[in-house]
């Protein structure tokens, strides 16, 4: 929560499932959101969700990204592929 000039509230979370450590190929699961409020009503917030394949710390998958802006909460979707290296 901020509570200077502008005040707003803001909740994000994610939660993240990799699968077992000593197995070499894996199911990979992300989940992350977050959304923010002001005076004026909702200002932003977003979902984001990735499902695939871990393989040796290299993911890749299906990714879904929702967005949504200012009060009326327009939304906006994206939708494609995802590769992440986990160093």
């Amino acid at each position: 929560m901020d509570i200077w000039s502008v005040p707003n509230f803001e909740l994000m979370g994610f939660i993240e499932y990799q699968g077992a450590v000593n197995r070499p190929v894996n199911l990979y699961a992300r989940f992350q959101y977050m959304t923010t409020w002001n005076r004026n009503g909702h200002s932003r917030s977003y979902q984001y969700a990735r499902a695939g394949i871990d393989a040796g710390g290299m993911q890749f998958g299906l990714a879904a990204n929702f967005d949504q802006y200012r009060r009326l909460a327009t939304n906006y979707s994206n939708f494609g592929l995802f590769v992440r290296k986990v160093l």
